[in-house]
């Protein structure tokens, strides 16, 4: 059978199609059961089906419902939901995905907690960290205190949850929550035009979605048997391991192997236990992404490891992840530089017009002066909050600084590249904390405002991982393919977003109360105790960037611009220079060897038959995507009613 191209440009050619009513219900409910399913499995098992550019769960939910509407549109097709309705939905369940999980859901509650019940009288906590929290963001005062304890012991019959403990913490820390999502929404929003219309940046995740969007599309491609193919393969291989989890003389399938021990002793020993995964998800997305991209995903990955042997060998035998996180953290300072030099005279062109005749899209996510008004007063909201819990100007405007700066990276890399899950190799819970404390040192800084730095770092700041801008910027592409109008979209992303955050409150606190912090996953169980005692050492041991941290930064810098300076001189110069700061982080470690299958899978079968071979192959690559998030999201459902370890632990 004769492949069906599935149109990558934009779905809907019509007039701008308003949001309506049914829409947004739909919407709201739909983040609603999705934000209870994905706090409940990120707590007792760790599942974080929400996580990353392309969240597992809501792509699922998302097929699952365009299936269902393809049946609608065939019997009553006024009742079916239109491509613009569709992706605004999806829209909404990409920037909300990982609020109730590893972005803050597992982690805010139970590090409020856990300052209180770590910090017991004599213990060197007491002494040195709670202090310099005000008690009123907190639900208790001592350890012992009701809301301290209950969460720790979990709830006796007949005692209800200390809501009222929390009511004040609560209503103090979400208006700071909502003022980041709602400044970098507005941040995507100014530099939709020039990323969309002017650089073009090739967004590829949004090509999954916009596959299924369309009703004759997505029955095109639901027809195709390669897509089946490749949606039955991924499903076939997780259920041998969801089933063994069960029934143990069930075969397992190890799809996440090693190399072993290749080498007894030498430098060449940092290839012993190198992960070999088999992602399929990550093998149909790298065949999905240009040549150039998914080579520069395990090229650069191998490099890394090359560059530790050879650390080795000339006797450097320790520190390999210092080095690497300040080489990362000089290779971002130079792309943020880049980037900004290269936008200097559309930022110019912005402040100056204070938006009044500066052009937008023909389809902006609000009028010109909104967005930059919003855009300022969003900044200076998050600054008054700051110093409201305490926080000096000066370090609060260091550490949003440098995330906003961090995130505009981040987003470039996931609109350019297409990862659907990234991170640098800063560990949380310190993440950009890390690199400031040593970089300004803790004297300078000061104790009290170093503690309430890690605090405001619990919700976006603490990992890449979980930036949320990049998703802005998709889910404004979507609505620029959908035809949705997008100053209407702006309004249901941030409703979105608020509903998100209510129902986290409600579903993650009723989850720890009811278990009891001993009984929830691992992870959880650890991540309080992590970030105090991370703290701890940080204030007590007053880490400084030394000679060698500041090399490794001019490395990565040097690198990354010879990198980028190499491709725009020579266009045969085929490797992306965000290879080099995109595969420095975790993820790469376990996605190196799928992107190699994926860039090999491309790269022959361009060779051998051309695009159109690489055309008829894009039904199977999408079946790898949908299928591994399908059987990964179906077995998360049942771990809810029978319990059982994470079939992937991410």
């Amino acid at each position: 059978m004769k492949a069906q191209e599935v149109s990558e440009a934009r779905v809907l050619t019509v007039p701008l199609a308003p949001l309506t009513g049914r829409i947004v219900i739909i919407t709201l409910v739909t983040v609603i059961a999705l934000t209870v399913f994905h706090g409940i499995a990120g707590l007792l098992r760790h599942e974080n089906l929400g996580l990353g550019y392309l969240p597992r769960s809501g792509l699922t939910l998302f097929w699952l419902l365009t299936l269902l509407n393809l049946f609608v549109h065939r019997f009553s097709p006024r009742w079916s939901l239109s491509p613009a309705e569709l992706l605004a939905l999806f829209a909404c369940l990409l920037v909300t995905g990982s609020i109730p999980g590893q972005e803050f859901g597992i982690h805010f509650y139970l590090n409020l907690l856990a300052f209180l019940w770590h910090s017991r009288p004599g213990t060197p906590f007491a002494e040195t960290i709670l202090p310099h929290l005000d008690p009123k963001f907190l639900p208790g005062h001592r350890w012992n205190d009701p809301a301290i304890y209950l969460a720790y012991q979990g709830l006796p019959e007949g005692v209800a949850i200390p809501w009222r403990d929390w009511l004040l913490p609560l209503c103090l820390w979400t208006p700071y929550f909502l003022l980041l999502y709602g400044t970098l929404m507005l941040t995507a929003g100014l530099f939709v035009r020039r990323w969309e219309d002017e650089e073009r940046l090739l967004y590829p995740l949004a090509k999954v979605p916009a596959a299924f969007a369309d009703a004759q599309q997505s029955a095109s491609l639901l027809r195709h048997p390669f897509f089946w193919f490749g949606f039955i393969t991924p499903c076939t291989l997780w259920s041998f391991r969801g089933l063994h989890q069960y029934f143990p003389a069930f075969p397992d399938l190890n799809l996440q192997p090693t190399t072993g021990t290749l080498f007894p002793a030498g430098p060449a020993t940092v290839f012993n236990n190198v992960p070999i995964e088999v992602r399929t998800d990550m093998i149909g997305s790298a065949y999905l992404l240009p040549l150039e991209v998914s080579l520069s995903g395990w090229l650069f990955y191998l490099l890394r490891r090359l560059q530790c042997m050879g650390r080795i060998y000339l006797g450097v035998t320790t520190g390999h992840a210092e080095f690497f996180t300040f080489q990362t953290m000089g290779a971002y300072a130079a792309l943020a530089l880049l980037l900004f030099w290269r936008n200097r005279k559309f930022l110019s062109q912005l402040v100056k017009s204070w938006g009044q005749s500066f052009p937008l899209s023909a389809n902006p996510p609000l009028p010109p002066r909104w967005l930059l008004s919003g855009f300022l007063l969003g900044w200076v909201g998050l600054m008054v909050w700051c110093r409201f819990f305490g926080l000096a100007f000066l370090w609060g405007l260091v550490l949003l600084g440098s995330w906003f700066l961090g995130a505009l990276v981040v987003a470039r890399i996931i609109c350019e590249a297409g990862l659907f899950i990234y991170g640098i190799p800063l560990s949380p819970p310190g993440t950009l904390n890390q690199v400031l404390f040593s970089a300004f040192g803790i004297d300078r800084i000061g104790v009290g405002n170093a503690v309430k730095m890690l605090a405001i770092s619990w919700c976006q700041i603490r990992s890449s991982a979980t930036n949320v801008l990049p998703n802005f910027f998709y889910a404004y592409k979507l609505g620029a393919i959908g035809g949705v109008n997008r100053t209407q979209l702006t309004g249901l992303l941030m409703a979105a977003v608020a509903v998100s955050f209510v129902t986290t409150h409600l579903t993650n606190l009723s989850v720890i109360y009811r278990f009891g912090v001993g009984k929830l996953s691992s992870w959880a169980q650890n991540a309080g105790f992590n970030s105090l005692n991370w703290l701890f050492t940080q204030v007590t041991m007053k880490p400084k960037m030394r000679s060698e941290h500041w090399r490794a930064f001019l490395l990565g810098g040097i690198v990354q611009w010879c990198l980028v300076w190499l491709r725009g001189q020579w266009l045969w110069f085929a490797i992306s220079p965000l290879g080099w700061v995109m595969t420095q982080g975790w993820p790469m470690d376990r996605y190196w060897f799928s992107f190699f299958w994926g860039w090999l899978a491309r790269a022959l079968v361009t060779q051998f038959t051309g695009y159109s071979g690489w055309q008829a192959g894009r039904p199977f690559a999408l079946g790898l995507i949908v299928g591994t998030f399908f059987i990964l999201t179906l077995w998360g459902i049942v771990h809810l009613f029978y319990p059982a370890p994470p079939v992937l632990l991410e």
